[in-house]
């Protein structure tokens, strides 16, 4: 069982005969990296509200972006959801070449193919002889050839390997793409997990960089992918041109959002989470035959080098109704996987299963079926 995306729970409970409330009690899902935090008072939402259409201005919830992140609001507007957000800016921006900084999150790629845009990979990792990941410098991804008026997608932090990129760092790229006329689409959507400090952020370059477009994710640190809401930061001109449906977010995603927002409690849990929570999965993991290397990164997952192929641990944790990330669609093996960093509990029961598994680094290296 491979799955394209993470956070394919239902899935997996329906190949397991359970139905999709057993789903949301009976599976962990490691492989979407969301924070786990529920809500800390009971979701509220005005059922008056169904009977009218939502507040197209999104006025309360853009305020509450604009003070979160630092940013004028004219450079705000929002999504149902970030895959949304990149469907629609393909749909609009028609680039005839897409540059795709890899590995990266598989919907670009599948996006801009449906819109005939041709792919330019340009790998940001590499692999050592002792098949180890190291990043490659900036200053040689700067020296590798672009066409004029492409669409530059790169993600930051990265995914899967959770790297931060400051800006400092990324201007010779930032040259390149201005130089080659480009529109330049920056995923920001784990940044928050680091910090809402504009200054690490492109956001900080909107006002003097028309072309720049950066995409935030809402809902994965504020733990409620099950809304489907995104925001999108860019010029206040370019987000005038941009034409956008005129109810893009519903009123329960709109009041539900804001609600996770205005939870203060969320920074000091994502911070035990980067800091404790992360270590002591780390440090356990570790001590697994089946784990050969552990790329922390900076966020709220980490990259693991495996032993056997990561697929054969994904289907046995399957099984166990354990989900994880087969990172082989990324582009980066059979030998990698990539493991949200959750709450306590989860981490026990993914380490009692986990445990269970390392006779399988006797085992012969071919795939299970479930």
């Amino acid at each position: 069982m491979a799955f394209d995306h993470g956070g394919q729970i239902y899935t997996l409970a329906a190949q397991q005969g359970l139905s999709a409330d057993e789903a949301l009690t009976e599976c962990v899902d490691f492989s979407a990296s969301i924070a786990p935090w529920f809500f800390a008072e009971a979701p509220h939402f005005n059922p008056l509200a169904l009977l009218h259409y939502p507040d197209s201005t999104h006025q309360s919830l853009i305020n509450t972006i604009q003070n979160r992140f630092q940013i004028d609001r004219d450079c705000i507007t929002v999504s149902n959801g970030i895959s949304s957000a990149i469907l629609n800016l393909f749909a609009y921006l028609r680039p005839k070449n897409t540059v795709l900084y890899t590995p990266i999150f598989g919907e670009y790629e599948r996006v801009a193919l449906s819109y005939g845009s041709k792919i330019q990979r340009i790998e940001r990792l590499s692999q050592t002889q002792e098949s180890a990941f190291s990043a490659n410098s900036i200053e040689k991804l700067a020296q590798i050839p672009i066409a004029k008026n492409s669409l530059v997608v790169w993600v930051n932090p990265s995914t899967p390997d959770g790297r931060y990129v400051s800006l400092q760092e990324l201007k010779p790229l930032f040259d390149l793409w201005q130089q080659q006329d480009c529109w330049v689409l920056l995923d920001e959507s784990f940044l928050p997990f680091i910090s809402f400090d504009p200054k690490i952020s492109g956001r900080s370059l909107l006002d003097t960089w028309p072309k720049l477009i950066v995409l935030q994710s809402l809902t994965k640190y504020y733990a409620c992918p099950g809304l489907r809401v995104g925001a999108v930061f860019a010029h206040p001109d370019f987000l005038t041109q941009w034409p956008q449906a005129h109810w893009p977010v519903s009123a329960i995603d709109q009041a539900l959002l804001l609600q996770r927002m205005q939870d203060h409690s969320l920074e000091s849990q994502n911070h035990i989470l980067q800091t404790q929570l992360k270590t002591d999965l780390i440090r356990a993991l570790q001590e697994s035959p089946l784990v050969k290397t552990i790329y922390p990164g900076q966020v709220n997952f980490i990259l693991v080098k495996t032993r056997i192929k990561a697929q054969v641990i994904q289907q046995a944790l399957a099984k166990t109704g354990i989900l994880v990330r087969d990172c082989q669609n990324f582009g980066l093996g059979d030998y990698s996987l990539r493991l949200a960093v959750k709450d306590e509990a989860s981490h026990n029961r993914l380490l009692a299963s986990w445990s269970q598994l390392e006779d399988l680094t006797q085992e012969p290296i071919t795939d299970v079926a479930i």
